[in-house]
């Protein structure tokens, strides 16, 4: 049994050392090495940058915070008087949604309306009876009251969409008081998603969870027409490629803030479908949007920064723009600022304005130009790995290492070609990294494992055929080991027997040390006539050789060399007759046949 097991089954073959490189690249591809995964995510982004940037519609347009911005009005943050202003001047311009990226969460620090309040505290404690005093002191609260003023902008609108953050470490709300997270809860819940779940079963499916959002006021929620999370998750490399369309908190589902300004502008509420495995689909505005089990869609840049266009907040709010770029557009207000730390790493650039990646999620939408990496093409690529590691494993053993080394190049560019044809025409992602790592693995394997065997069948053979044959045919027999049968094989091929005549009277008178002189100086003679035409040296028995001819090598005309053997051994033995003559050796005939 030990034998079978030694000798079958765990016995290392080429095609075995290949279908296990090929489990291993499988196993990567499962588990996902952080190493392997960063491979992946840096050759994405390469193809992101390589193709051609994409046209985005003319829907989309940005008002920056940006440096012009802040060096004309003010430190952020500003008066929520100018935040009003801007809303009413692109109300005015008929924006037809518009957007922010940015967060109240705060009153706005006003001094005046402090001294104002601080005034009418006083004159009550004064029992001051002046009605004319008091209505002015009214009139100057209500127009220092600057979240009154902003509230009243956004209500006056329609169309304003908030932005808010979820906090998702549980360390960073431990000092926010219960009531606090309560408030702005209740201030984001209305724009929750309508979820249908198409069983009990997908009720108790999990998504990313967050413990507590970072809410506007309830004077602003409650002015506006709705709210969405800005929150971006990078990859562990710091690079933002997907963007989750759904968080979950407190058992409710929440969308991002480019799907709460697309259901204005369709004027139609984002669905969420849930099934047993994750989601199943998210619709809005009849356009259905891929995304992974969890809900995250690929983004589909466009390009580089500033691909949609940006207008300086300080430059509308002053007048100073086309009134018309806005009209029927959507309006993302954010800042762009270096300062204002809204900045993002993406494919194609280390710093990206944060409030474009929402621009280029609403354009995405909007064209319906979706990159995908569909859940079921995971299978497809763990399948491709098979195939490929498989047929490597039972091509390469059959074919020299140069041959496989062409044809795993050729396989890699072909793939690299497949590749490239599902990433700019079907808008699939195909992971590259695992199957092209098989290959090399497998033939770096295989190479390798052929390599140290057949260093050890040349051992092999030199130390069974070197005495025997001359150095080229040993060597031809390592170039083409397939033409030599060490078990034996029926063929034909010539023999040739060689012996002296009347040897046995030739050694009865010659001393023993003269006799084994003249013995090697005949037989090496000879023999090196047997390796002149490539012959193998049989064997000597005394003073006779046996030599053939057509083996192991095979030989056409063995027939023909053998018969130059028996005649340059004549001529041989008549030149060794002339020197032994002088030497005093015995002159001998030999028989060949």
């Amino acid at each position: 049994m030990k034998d079978f097991l030694k000798d079958h089954i765990l016995k290392l073959t080429a095609f075995r050392i290949g279908i296990l490189f090929t489990i291993i690249s499988l196993i990567f591809s499962v588990i996902k090495p952080g190493f392997l995964e960063r491979l992946e995510w840096d050759y994405y982004d390469l193809r992101m940058r390589a193709r051609k940037p994409v046209k985005p519609l003319d829907k989309v347009v940005l008002v920056s915070i940006d440096e012009k911005s802040l060096d004309e009005i003010g430190r952020w943050p500003w008066p929520r008087t100018q935040i009003a202003k801007l809303i009413d001047l692109l109300t005015e311009y008929g924006a037809k949604v518009i957007g922010f990226d940015i967060v109240f969460p705060e009153p706005d620090e006003n001094s005046i309306l402090k001294e104002v309040k601080l005034l009418k505290k006083k004159i009550s404690e004064l029992d001051v009876k002046d009605s004319k005093l008091y209505s002015y002191l009214k009139q100057l609260e209500k127009e220092a009251d600057t979240d009154g003023t902003l509230a009243k902008a956004i209500k006056k609108s329609g169309r304003v969409i908030l932005g808010y953050f979820f906090h998702t470490d549980w360390y960073a709300v431990r000092h926010i008081p219960k009531k606090k997270q309560e408030e702005d809860f209740n201030n984001i819940i209305s724009s929750a998603y309508a979820v249908k779940f198409t069983s009990q079963a997908a009720t108790k499916v999990k998504f990313k969870e967050a413990y507590a959002a970072e809410a506007n006021l309830k004077i602003f929620c409650d002015a506006a027409k709705g709210s969405g999370y800005f929150n971006v998750f990078p990859d562990e490399d710091g690079v933002v490629r997907w963007v989750p369309l759904i968080t979950s908190c407190k058992n409710e589902f929440f969308p991002p803030l480019s799907l709460r300004m697309l259901y204005l502008y369709f004027d139609e509420e984002p669905v969420l479908t849930i099934e047993e495995t994750g989601v199943k689909g998210i619709w809005i505005g009849g356009v259905e949007i891929p995304t992974d089990e969890t809900g995250r869609m690929l983004i589909n840049y466009r390009g580089k920064k500033k691909t949609f266009p940006h207008f300086s907040f300080t430059d509308v709010v002053h007048r100073r723009i086309d009134p018309e770029v806005f009209r029927e557009k959507i309006v993302i207000v954010g800042g762009t600022a270096i300062g204002l730390f809204d900045l993002r790493a993406t494919p194609y650039e280390n710093v990206f304005p944060g409030p474009e990646i929402h621009a280029n999620i609403i354009d995405n939408i909007l064209q319906k130009d979706f990159l995908q990496r569909p859940n079921w093409f995971k299978v497809f690529e763990y399948l491709i790995i098979l195939i490929l590691g498989t047929l490597f494993s039972l091509v390469l053993p059959r074919v020299r290492a140069i041959y496989g080394l062409l044809g795993a190049l050729v396989f890699i560019m072909a793939y690299v070609f497949l590749d490239r044809f599902f990433f700019q025409t079907l808008r699939i992602w195909l992971n590259i990294v695992h199957p092209v790592l098989t290959i090399i693995f497998v033939y770096i394997g295989i190479t390798l494992y052929r390599y140290i065997t057949e260093e050890r069948e040349k051992a092999k053979i030199k130390g069974a055929f070197s005495v025997y044959v001359t150095p080229a045919v040993v060597e031809e027999m390592l170039r083409n080991p397939e033409k030599l049968r060490l078990g034996g094989e029926k063929k034909e091929l010539t023999v040739l027997f060689s012996d002296i005549r009347g040897f046995t009277t030739i050694s009865e008178k010659l001393p023993p040390d003269e006799l084994v002189r003249f013995l090697n100086d005949y037989l090496t003679a000879m023999t090196d006539i047997v390796f002149k035409y490539e012959g193998t040296l049989d064997k000597y028995m005394g003073d006779a050789i046996m030599a053939i001819f057509g083996a192991p090598i095979d030989q056409e005309d063995h027939y023909i060399r053998s018969c130059n053997t028996a005649l340059d051994m004549m001529e041989e033995l008549k030149r060794l007759h002339k020197r032994w003559e002088q030497e005093g050796a015995p002159k001998i005939d030999i028989g060949i046949g």
